[in-house]
């Protein structure tokens, strides 16, 4: 609850003059959505804290009693302050703002605070994943704190929106979304600091509307994107409509960085509806509109080039209604490779990894052939907290799963070479399968593999001279088995660029 004390009186008259005087004065007042009773504080960083006052009012700003900071509203009635770093200390703390009147803010803590944001599938809720009553029922976790931004669009930046901090209990952790939850309690399990998430998602977006339109409009390679997406009959798809109403009034919020599930949208055409997704031509943009977002993002927060960390698109098949059960099972078997915008995206999603300070979580073992939401968003979490905790946080793991580096001939075999490979590469189940090589005519076919240390031999005796190979090069393969002895999966890839 927040607590906005009246000013205190000497006397009768003193108090009769202040409501005489006072009403020709605006109330401080602060953005609502992110300062609030159970808020998280950035740690380790300067703190930003603003909001709007009357013009020329003076406001001052205390975290308990140790630190002040003063500014004076400016002619638009507009505050801020930078309150010095802190650190992490499991201690509740409280947040004063004090101008014509006073609000406290309660059981503040400090601690890492990410953003979790993307499409449907950062939207899908603890309470639609795998485990829910089990996963529910185990949520007493007081020091991990979400705030679920209302969906909404605007075709100019805002400053506010509807929105509380809540604490993590088994009665209210159903609502959050599933992947920051799980994201944030491996950080909290293993970094033993209060973790706050800031979830932003709305389903069936493209990444387009998450990105300012002034950060899109002078990339030439976007131009394509651009002219679909004014598109006035996908309303939510339009450019940097939800970066204006979902992601600006965060802005600048102190935060360790961002995570990002998102991509389905930009990898099919869905015009035609759930049952008939075409494939997206604008899938190959997907890995420079991905460096755009994460620029623009980290531009608009002038915190630097904070961490920037995305899940894969998870295997998925949208198989018709009458598909047979085992046609569902043995999709992606029959074809030894396909051009389809969902692996195209998968792949552009590895390429941005070039791009400073991003990370990866490989998920093409957990989707589902008839959904695109994979239910295992405990997963999906745990790998993107991998991520952040190899690089960011600097602990000795393996960030993810190997990821192809390059490759060299054999004679009449390919050797493939990868980074991540952690204490060594696995086939799961004991046999590589999903390899498939061609020659210069570009034709695939099955191909044998075997592992070779920290490398994958490949070869076919149909393919006597050969030039590339892909892996896991479909929507939906079946099955995916090679993984580092960490047990994360390999990404798809190619070797050629046809």
């Amino acid at each position: 609850m927040r607590i906005h004390k009246p000013l205190t009186t000497v006397n009768v008259l003193l108090s009769l003059f202040v409501v005489c005087v006072a009403h020709s004065f605006a109330d401080v007042t602060l953005p609502w959505h992110v300062f609030d009773n159970h808020m998280v504080l950035q740690r380790d960083m300067p703190l930003p804290v603003w909001g709007w006052a009357e013009p020329g009012e003076e406001v001052t700003v205390k975290l308990d009693d140790k630190t002040n900071a003063k500014a004076t509203a400016d002619q638009q009635g507009n505050w801020k302050v930078t309150l010095p770093a802190i650190k992490a200390d499991g201690q509740s703390h409280r947040l004063t703002v004090v101008g014509i009147n006073r609000i406290e803010i309660e059981d503040v803590l400090i601690g890492d605070v990410w953003i979790g944001s993307g499409q449907s599938n950062m939207e899908w809720t603890v309470n639609q994943s795998d485990n829910a009553q089990q996963e529910m029922a185990a949520a007493t976790y007081p020091e991990i704190r979400c705030v679920m931004i209302p969906q909404a669009m605007s075709e100019q930046p805002q400053a506010t929106c509807d929105a509380r901090w809540t604490v993590c209990t088994p009665e209210s952790v159903g609502g959050f979304s599933g992947v920051a939850y799980y994201f944030a309690r491996r950080l909290h399990r293993e970094l033993g600091v209060p973790v706050g998430i800031i979830c932003s998602s709305w389903g069936g977006t493209p990444i387009e509307a998450w990105t300012s339109r002034e950060a899109q409009v002078n990339v030439k390679q976007l131009e394509e994107a651009l002219k679909v997406h004014d598109d006035h009959r996908h309303s939510w798809h339009r450019t940097g409509v939800l970066y204006n109403a979902m992601v600006a009034p965060l802005i600048p919020y102190a935060i360790t960085g961002v995570i990002w599930y998102q991509g389905e949208a930009n990898a099919f055409d869905w015009s035609g509806g759930a049952e008939n997704p075409r494939p997206c031509g604008r899938a190959h943009l997907f890995g420079q509109q991905l460096k755009v977002l994460a620029d623009d993002w980290r531009g608009k927060w002038g915190q630097g080039d904070f961490p920037f960390i995305w899940a894969q698109l998870a295997n998925f098949y949208q198989h018709t209604p009458d598909s047979t059960p085992e046609q569902i099972k043995t999709f992606g078997q029959k074809e030894p490779s396909e051009q389809d915008g969902w692996v195209i995206v998968q792949e552009q999603m590895v390429k941005a990894l070039e791009h400073k300070n991003t990370g990866i979580a490989i998920i093409n073992d957990i989707g589902l052939p008839h959904d695109v939401h994979p239910t295992n968003k405990q997963a999906v979490g745990y790998r993107m907290a991998q991520w952040a905790l190899a690089r960011h946080y600097g602990k000795p793991i393996v960030p993810c799963g190997p990821l192809y580096r390059g490759m060299h001939l054999q004679g009449d075999q390919i050797v493939i070479e990868f980074d991540y490979t952690g204490s060594g590469l696995q086939a799961k189940g004991g046999q590589l399968n999903g390899f498939a090589i061609a020659g210069a005519d570009r034709e695939f076919v099955w191909a044998d593999a075997k592992l070779a240390g920290d490398q994958v031999v490949v070869w076919s005796d149909q393919i006597k001279q050969p030039a590339a190979v892909r892996y896991a090069w479909a929507r939906y393969p079946v099955p995916v088995t090679l993984y580092n002895k960490e047990g994360l999966p390999a990404s798809a890839f190619r070797t050629d660029d046809w």
